[in-house]
C-alpha cells in the first residue's frame, strides 16, 4: 500500500517549472508568468496559443547573441535577396522608358522588401558584433 503525500508535497504537485526560466508556475498554465516561456499543452495546441509561442522564441533568437553559423545562414537566406531586389530597383529606376504607375508599385514593393531584409542582416549581424558585458557572457555559459 502507498503513503499518502504529506501536504507540502500535494502543493508541490500543482506547481510547474519554467524550462526557461525556472519559475514555479501554476499547473494548467500555457505560458510562463515571468518570461512568456510555452510551458503548457494548451501553448503549442490552441491556434492563438501556437502563435504566441512561436513568437517567443522568435525573440529570444533575435534578442540573443547568435552563433556564426545563424549569421553565416541568414546572410545566405536574405543576401541574394537583397542582392535581387536591389538590382531590380536599379534596373526600373534607370531603364530607358519613362516611368508609369505598375512601375512605381513595383518600385515601392521591390524596396520595401529589400529595405526589411536589410533591417534583418543588420539587427543579426549587430547582435553577433556586439560586445557583451561580463555578466551576460557569464550567464549565456551557464545557460549552455
Amino acid at each position: 500500500m502507498i503513503a499518502p503525500l504529506p501536504p507540502a508535497a500535494e502543493d508541490l504537485l500543482d506547481r510547474v517549472l519554467c524550462p526557461s526560466c525556472l519559475t514555479e508556475n501554476v499547473d494548467g498554465e500555457p505560458f510562463c508568468k515571468k518570461c512568456g516561456a510555452p510551458i503548457g499543452f494548451g501553448a503549442t495546441y490552441g491556434p492563438y496559443e501556437s502563435v504566441l509561442a512561436q513568437g517567443h522564441a522568435l525573440r529570444q533568437a533575435a534578442e540573443g547573441r547568435p552563433k556564426l553559423v545563424i549569421l553565416l545562414g541568414t546572410w545566405l537566406l536574405f543576401g541574394p535577396v537583397v542582392a535581387i531586389g536591389l538590382a531590380a530597383i536599379s534596373f526600373i529606376m534607370f531603364s530607358p522608358e519613362p516611368g508609369n504607375t505598375p512601375d512605381a508599385i513595383f518600385v515601392g514593393l521591390f524596396g520595401s522588401l529589400t529595405a526589411l531584409n536589410i533591417a534583418i542582416l543588420y539587427r543579426v549581424t549587430k547582435n553577433h558584433f556586439s560586445k557583451r558585458s561580463p555578466a551576460i557572457e557569464k550567464e549565456e555559459s551557464e545557460g549552455s
